[in-house]
């Protein structure tokens, strides 16, 4: 989890968003993760994920939210920080 995710703006952002999507799912039964496009069923746990991660740029809205498989969740967050972490060790070691 990124700083940023613990900021009181992305918390209270976190608190208006969820609500919102559960009420989506239940609603229709199911969405798809939008990682594996597997259906997240109602009553199933699930991570509200962004689609331009928030570490690349990505906006704090409504539009840049959908909800994610924890796992398909997570696995992206441990991807971008490996490819953050390359990139950072890149910068350090160039001569």
């Amino acid at each position: 989890m990124s700083a940023g995710h613990r900021t009181p703006e992305y918390l209270a952002f976190i608190k208006r968003e969820r609500p919102r999507w559960q009420a989506q799912i239940n609603a229709a039964g199911a969405v798809p993760c939008r990682r594996c496009r597997g259906a997240i069923l109602a009553g199933q746990k699930w991570d509200l994920g962004h689609i331009v991660a928030m570490a690349e740029g990505g906006p704090l809205t409504p539009e840049n939210t959908w909800p994610e498989h924890p796992r398909c969740n997570r696995s992206a967050g441990q991807e971008l920080s490996v490819k953050r972490k390359a990139a950072e060790d890149r910068r350090v070691f160039k001569l």
